[in-house]
């Protein structure tokens, strides 16, 4: 594990993770988290397929090879993505960016990013 956040993750994400990889899985959870994907078998995964343009031909076939043309319920994994972005936010602080640019480059208020500065989130 070289990412800070893998160590964190649990449940479906975490067998996606141990499957594929850590980032091919979040691929995944960034195009159908919180949703059903049917996975087809491997002898019926085309190498034009939105799994194979996602993750790579040889990731794409160890999840074929596992739900053999099954479902894979994708989490979201936002408290991945929220811990990433409270990161950067912090490093953002940190090189003397000021709140309110953060703020609106993540979307958020100042008083928000302040928050996650602080720590409180």
């Amino acid at each position: 594990m070289t990412d800070p956040d893998e160590a964190a993750i649990s449940g479906v994400l975490r067998e996606l993770s141990d499957l594929v990889g850590f980032a091919a899985a979040l691929e995944l959870s960034n195009r159908w988290g919180g949703r059903a994907l049917y996975i087809p078998t491997p002898e019926r995964l085309p190498d034009d397929h939105p799994i194979v343009q996602t993750i790579g031909r040889r990731r794409a076939l160890l999840l074929c090879e596992v739900y053999r043309g099954g479902t894979a319920h994708i989490p979201l994994a936002a408290d991945v993505h929220k811990a990433r972005r409270n990161r950067q936010i912090r490093h953002d602080y940190r090189q003397g960016m000021h709140p309110n640019e953060i703020a609106l480059n993540h979307g958020l208020t100042p008083r928000q990013v302040r928050n996650i500065v602080a720590g409180e989130f």
